[in-house]
């Protein structure tokens, strides 16, 4: 099995979806699922030697416990209808201290916030059903892990306020070397009953 290396022999998990959503994904078999793109994957294995996976989400993901130093997953959680699950996942398939990076649309920027005023919605993005300020994001990671940042990054207007005009939420956080440090414990243990 062959996966990214970095520099320091770590092993290395990328975790994407199509722009389209992965909501599908719970209710046919992720084989069927028509926005996977296989040829983007194909090429993947062909031109870097990386073996790639198609995985359901929402469920056990195909990797031993301990199996990789890093996860990241960009713009991936705000589509998932259970993130629950996955992060108990990731926490289970990261080595110790291993690290998990990714990023989220911020929720609560200026625009979403004057939209709901305006029409009594947050999000235009109807794949989207989860929405993450700095809060709930850093409170739904500590369940799983430790050592959390969050950053407001990107938007024309950030340098005003990050909070209303960051379009994006980037996180990075740590897998505690004893998962009874965190709720973990509980998720890992009703999963495998």
């Amino acid at each position: 099995m062959k996966f990214i290396h970095t520099t320091h022999d770590d092993f290395f998990l990328p975790i994407q979806t199509g722009h389209s959503a992965p909501e599908s994904a719970t209710k046919f078999n992720c084989s069927d699922i028509p926005y996977i793109d296989r040829a983007a994957l194909e090429q993947c294995q062909m031109r870097l030697g990386i073996e790639t996976r198609i995985a359901n989400l929402n469920e056990t993901l195909p990797f031993p416990d301990h199996s990789f130093d890093v996860v990241v997953m960009s713009e991936v959680l705000e589509h998932l209808p259970y993130p629950e699950i996955t992060l108990g996942e990731i926490a289970r398939i990261l080595r110790p201290d291993g690290k998990f990076v990714g990023s989220v649309p911020n929720a609560v920027m200026l625009r979403n916030r004057l939209r709901f005023l305006a029409r009594g919605i947050v999000e235009l993005d109807p794949t989207h059903l989860q929405h993450f300020s700095k809060r709930s994001l850093g409170l739904l990671l500590e369940r799983f892990f430790h050592h959390i940042h969050i950053r407001s990054i990107t938007g024309r207007l950030r340098f005003v306020s990050t909070t209303l005009f960051s379009n994006t939420l980037l996180f990075s956080c740590v897998r505690p070397r004893d998962i009874r440090s965190t709720s973990l414990a509980s998720t890992v243990r009703l999963q495998s009953e």
